[in-house]
């Protein structure tokens, strides 16, 4: 049996920030949905994570969270690039991984990705594509060079030059084009207890 919980933006009542399922017969929350919700602080992604955290430990019984990874990050109003891949390769880990949420594989995954990210950007096969591949760069620094490269990605603003829609798309195409070499399961749980 399945609780529902729906949390709505305050002015928009047809958007949900946040969907979660609440299992009664096994004990454990679903995150089915989490989304900014642009409201300061409090509608943050990492508010609304904090919100579920505390949702579970005011329940004793339950001692997990579940959710799928199908986070995404929209530059320039948009230009959508998968965020956890995103994360991974500046980063080496993905968002959720970061507040706790892990795979069953997860150690295999951060082996195998902290590997590929330290390499060499130009042994890659297909670095062969990216411009401006400095033979010293590894994956995460000329992946990081990129978004570092997009002001408007490390702010709230989301109006572009010419010049950051560029660089957007070619984040996009970057991310793109590495992430088959990445290993990531988005099944993930967090523990709560």
């Amino acid at each position: 049996m399945w609780l529902h919980v729906i949390i709505y933006k305050k002015d928009k009542h047809d958007f949900a920030c946040l969907i979660l399922r609440v299992n009664i017969k096994d004990k454990f929350i679903r995150v089915d949905s989490l989304d900014r919700c642009d409201v300061g602080n409090e509608g943050t992604g990492n508010a609304m994570l904090r919100k579920v955290n505390e949702l579970a430990l005011s329940l004793p019984e339950y001692n997990s969270i579940k959710l799928t990874d199908v986070s995404s990050i929209t530059l320039c109003d948009t230009i959508v690039v998968n965020l956890a891949h995103l994360k991974i390769l500046t980063k080496g880990m993905s968002w959720y991984n970061s507040h706790g949420y892990f795979s069953d594989t997860y150690a295999d995954e951060v082996t195998h990705n902290n590997s590929f990210i330290t390499s060499k950007i130009h042994e890659i096969p297909a670095a062969s594509v990216f411009p401006e591949v400095n033979t010293t760069d590894t994956v995460q620094a000329y992946v990081s060079r990129i978004l570092e490269s997009i002001p408007s990605a490390n702010s709230s603003s989301k109006t572009c030059s010419e010049a950051e829609k560029k660089q957007a798309n070619h984040l996009k195409d970057v991310v793109e084009a590495l992430s088959p070499l990445l290993m990531y399961s988005n099944k993930l749980t967090k523990t709560v207890r």
